[in-house]
């Protein structure tokens, strides 16, 4: 592509890039939750000892779903719990921070290749950029739980900057890599991959085979260490032909749907054989590149050593999963696994742009257009993910709102908090972990309505007017809770996101939060009305329709409710 062409795109990829980055944190701001939600609730007792200060550093170590080893997200979750009361803020920003240092690792090496025009720089920089803040990763940025994901991916990104940054590794070069390797192994199992990478670049990078052996055997003690107690997927494989068909779907199908998702996605105008036969012309130059980089002795940039390296890691990551969920394709379009995939691609873009050891002409407008298409998959894909979370974060907070007011026996209120797996854990008891956060002020009770979820209201309660039963609706005649939708005028909402419904007396009865609109389109339009969801305490349905409902801000400024 020539200069001025160039010159033209850069307008456009930097759009891209700052309205995908803006999207995505929007998003996160509005629609992030306070405290546990899915797969937190599983480590309970954990939480239980956390609150109390009786956790011990054996805990760290603890097989998790019988591969992982948390230790370092239960290091974040204690210091999420100890210096911010459980909000997560701690968490959403360990994983933002884990971003913002993969795109450095990424500009230090564009800007570091010979040969590349400032604009190329410039351009290739904003597609990784745009990558690692897609709106595809929201559902890892807000369910801290998987913080584990952003430490696992940075710190296999910083093992392998250390070694493609330098020419000649020597031994401190791989020593240090291998801690950042522990770190992430200590994060995730996905971690874990990354070993392989390593020990084989040891072995071609060291001429001491001393140095290569002591290496190596550091490393086979922590994996073995590692190891310890894990769990075998174990899957009964009888037959020459169902054995391929289990080799095929563990090296071709899962890892090909799994690092094309979201172009492969089912809701994805079914392009999945078309995301499958981008990867695999991926993975394609994948094997030309270390074939003459590592056998043919070609030399090859730091950049695009980082990048293969990455893909290799992702490939390996699809596979490893791929055979630890057994005969299971359900999983392959997880989006818990988009952290893998944006590295993939990130890494993939290189690859297709910048390999100088691709000679036909034709196989290089080809690789060009497999790198438009990934990019234009993962930017068509921004709108529904940012749509898709935006409800599911609305859906946690009014989930919270009913688990601080007390409605445990609601499941219809509450299920959004219910981790799926936790149907499988006997002990499984809400009213008892609500109790856990009420005493310690933490997860949902941290939020400002969290404190006034009962007794009476001290400031206002006299001064504001009666909300119209006209404007008050009953949730589908359901006697247990209340669901009430209410509309106020963008004036009189004032900036204020939770409110208390009061009786007449002033005693609190429920509460209600803003209510964003759906469609995240939406979002920047000036809207006439602020729409509210809120929940309130359980009475029967001719109770409710004779009660009068005030409403008030949290912070102490008194609106109106007028129905017009």
């Amino acid at each position: 592509m020539n200069g001025l062409k160039q010159k033209l795109l850069l307008p456009v990829v930097l759009l891209v890039a700052l309205l995908t980055v803006f999207c995505t944190m929007t998003v996160l701001i509005k629609a992030h939750w306070y405290g546990p939600f899915r797969d937190m609730w599983e480590i309970y007792p954990f939480l239980v000892r956390i609150v109390d200060g009786t956790w011990t550093w054996s805990e760290l170590w603890q097989l998790y779903g019988g591969s992982h080893r948390l230790f370092i997200p239960k290091l974040l979750f204690i210091a999420d719990y100890y210096f911010v009361d459980a909000n997560n803020h701690l968490l959403i920003t360990v994983s933002v921070l884990c971003q913002v240092i993969i795109c450095f690792l990424f500009a230090r090496l564009i800007f570091a290749s010979d040969g590349l025009q400032r604009t190329t720089q410039w351009i290739l920089l904003l597609c990784v950029v745009s990558l690692q803040f897609s709106a595809t990763l929201l559902f890892n940025f807000m369910h801290t739980f998987d913080v584990q994901w952003f430490t696992c991916c940075v710190s296999v990104a910083l093992a392998f900057y250390l070694l493609a940054i330098n020419e000649k590794p020597g031994p401190e070069h791989f020593f240090i890599s291998g801690l950042c390797i522990v770190v992430a192994s200590l994060s995730n199992f996905s971690g874990v991959v990354a070993w392989a990478i390593w020990a084989v670049l040891l072995w071609f990078a060291l001429p001491d085979i001393k140095q290569r052996i002591g290496l190596s055997v550091l490393a086979l003690i922590f994996l073995a260490a590692y190891a310890e107690g894990m769990m075998s997927a174990g899957m009964a494989v009888e037959g020459v032909g169902q054995w391929l068909r289990y080799l095929f779907y563990l090296v071709v199908y899962f890892p090909g749907y799994y690092l094309s998702n979201p172009l492969s996605s089912p809701d994805f105008y079914g392009q999945g054989v078309i995301g499958c036969l981008m990867v695999g012309l991926v993975l394609l130059l994948l094997i030309h590149f270390w074939w003459q980089h590592l056998l043919q002795k070609n030399p090859a940039s730091g950049l695009l050593k980082f990048a293969a390296m990455l893909v290799l890691f992702a490939y390996g990551v699809a596979f490893a999963t791929g055979l630890g969920r057994g005969y299971d394709p359900s999983h392959v379009h997880a989006m818990r696994y988009q952290n893998i995939v944006v590295l993939f691609w990130s890494g993939a873009l290189m690859l297709l742009l910048l390999n100088n050891f691709i000679r036909l002409r034709l196989l290089r407008g080809a690789t060009v257009l497999i790198a438009v298409t990934a990019l234009a998959g993962f930017w068509g894909a921004q709108p529904g993910s940012l749509d898709e979370n935006l409800r599911l974060g609305r859906n946690v907070q009014l989930a919270h709102v009913a688990l601080v007011m007390g409605f445990t026996h609601v499941i219809e209120a509450i299920n959004a908090t219910v981790s799926r797996s936790q149907i499988y854990v006997p002990d499984y008891n809400l009213e008892r972990e609500r109790e856990l956060h009420k005493r310690a002020i933490a997860g949902a009770f941290a939020r400002p309505y969290g404190q006034y979820f009962t007794g009476a209201l001290e400031e206002n309660a006299g001064e504001v007017e009666k909300c119209p039963q006209a404007r008050v609706k009953l949730n589908d005649d359901d006697t247990r809770y209340l669901v009430l939708h209410i509309r106020l005028k963008q004036e009189e909402q004032a900036g204020i996101d939770n409110w208390l419904l009061v009786d007449a007396e002033g005693v609190v009865q429920g509460v209600a939060i803003t209510q964003l609109p759906v469609d995240f389109s939406r979002l920047f339009r000036h809207n006439q009305h602020a729409r509210f969801r809120g929940f309130a305490y359980p009475g029967t349905k001719e109770a409710w329709q004779q009660q009068q409902l005030y409403l008030t801000g949290l912070k102490g400024k008194t609106v109106v409710c007028r129905d017009n």
